[in-house]
């Protein structure tokens, strides 16, 4: 590992000292009736529209998923415009739309060609008022939603990242990834349409614009009438909202070892809680995770990839949510090197624990980062979905424009204690095979396969059966 160590250290080639400049629009603020609205002036021929609801899942109340259809189901039309009449009018005027459903938000989202605005803007504003939630609507989004879960399942690595989510946030929306298929069969038109007007109500919405100026005022007046016609006080509204709370628990480590008989290819995820998105560590995590696996110049690849041989690829991410969030490892690798694979792992990170590495590889870490943030962000519709950010997780105005210097501040010190915390992750899961077990494995045969690794964890085999029709149960 020595050897391999030090190839790596200077295989990386000297950084060029400039690092590129993030110019991001400027981002205006105001009031909005009940809400918020964020605007960015942009004279061009496209116009960027959004609608967001902070919350998401947390509306749910033990109906998991039904916010999401909900949402989805609003988003095939209104009661004048529904199913293909829809698609046909928007696809007429050169706009699309397409429902935004997360674990923190829900809403819509519009693109539109400026020259047939005012008439895009009446189809939102018609999904918007009066969305159809016909019966068929329902029974259509259940059928794709079901037929994209099972077919989800099929894949190891969408499985484990159920497995780890579960573990890592037991008893809040964060947990779960996939909706409950039963809640879904048994929603009818009544019950979305009763938790969709909910939703409007409990919700701070935000208002995204971005296009000319002069189109400003006619699309705020609008919503601001919308809202006016909404149901239920201000006060109804923020005793909604406040009954949302979050306790978690720490997760008791564990190594979860998915059964797939005679696969060749087994996949591992690590993962441990990490940040919220509101939290000033965040940036000093995503730069470390950047230096261990975000690209094809970071540790993971070079040492798993180039110098092992193990795998394709390997990666490092940190995903934070409004009240929490988790840092994650995931590679494929051949069966029969899984061990080797998470040894050399963990060899990694005790080097990076160490401190050995130098300014260099911070430096080609923040420099792909910000260069991969203005590459991204030349598109319309992911500068909308920053401003989104601002107002969903309660972010600064100046985030997203500061967010260069603040990536340019992190040192190598900074970046220490994440490795730190990743060398005892709160959960692994290996979905998969190995030569070596001739049926489906006990703990003791995952404990002498994995030798050290598991010496503080505790371990539990599933088969991948099991955990399939448990989620088809649910």
């Amino acid at each position: 590992m020595k050897n391999t160590w030090t190839k790596v250290l200077h295989k990386i080639p000297p950084i060029v000292n400039e690092t590129p400049d993030i110019r991001f629009p400027m981002i205006e603020h105001g009031e909005l009736m009940g809400g918020q609205w964020y605007r960015i002036i942009h004279d061009d021929d496209m116009m960027y529209l959004s609608y967001v609801l902070p919350g998401g899942n947390w509306f749910d109340k033990g109906d998991r998923g039904l916010t999401a259809m909900t949402f989805r189901v609003a988003g095939e039309g209104s009661v004048s415009h529904h199913g293909p009449r829809f698609e046909y009018l928007i696809e007429r005027h050169g706009a699309s739309f397409r429902v935004l459903a997360h674990e923190d938000y829900t809403g819509f989202v519009m693109t539109a060609l400026r020259s047939n605005f005012s008439e895009s803007l009446r189809i939102f504003l018609d999904v918007l008022y009066e969305p159809a939630f016909s019966k068929k609507s329902v029974q259509d989004v259940f059928q794709r939603t079901a037929q994209q879960i099972m077919g989800n399942l099929a894949d190891p690595e969408f499985l484990s990242s159920i497995v780890v989510r579960e573990h890592l946030f037991q008893g809040s929306p964060y947990a779960y990834v996939t909706p409950s298929l039963t809640t879904l069969q048994t929603a009818d038109r009544w019950q979305c349409l009763n938790q969709y007007f909910q939703t409007l109500q409990s919700a701070n919405p935000a208002l995204i614009y971005i296009g000319p100026q002069k189109e400003f005022e006619p699309v705020l007046e609008s919503f601001e009438s919308f809202h006016k016609a909404l149901k239920g006080s201000q006060e109804e509204q923020t005793q909604r909202s406040s009954a949302f709370t979050y306790s978690p628990d720490k997760p008791k480590r564990t190594v979860i070892w998915v059964y797939r008989k005679n696969s060749v290819q087994n996949y591992i995820l690590l993962g441990r809680k990490g940040p919220s998105m509101r939290e000033q560590d965040r940036l000093r995590a995503v730069v470390a995770s950047t230096l261990l696996g975000g690209g094809a110049s970071s540790f993971l690849f070079l040492i798993l990839r180039e110098q092992k041989g193990y795998t394709y690829g390997a990666y490092s991410r940190v995903e934070s949510f409004h009240r929490d969030g988790y840092w994650f490892m995931g590679t494929h690798v051949r069966s029969e090197v899984t061990y080797e694979a998470l040894a050399t792992f963990f060899d990694i990170v005790r080097k990076l624990t160490d401190g050995e590495f130098d300014k260099e590889h911070i430096r080609a870490s923040q420099r792909y980062m910000c260069g991969s943030f203005q590459i991204r962000h030349q598109s319309m519709t992911n500068v909308g979905a920053r401003c989104r950010d601002l107002h969903v997780y309660d972010l600064p105005l100046e985030y997203w424009s500061s967010y260069r210097n603040n990536i340019l501040s992190v040192q190598k010190d900074d970046c220490i204690p994440f490795f730190q915390q990743w060398m005892m992750p709160d959960v692994f899961c290996i979905t998969g095979d190995h030569p070596r077990f001739q049926k489906k494995p006990d703990e003791k045969a995952v404990r002498e396969l994995l030798k050290d690794i598991v010496e503080d964890y505790d371990v539990l085999v599933l088969d991948e059966a099991d955990v399939v029709r448990k989620l088809q149960k649910e």
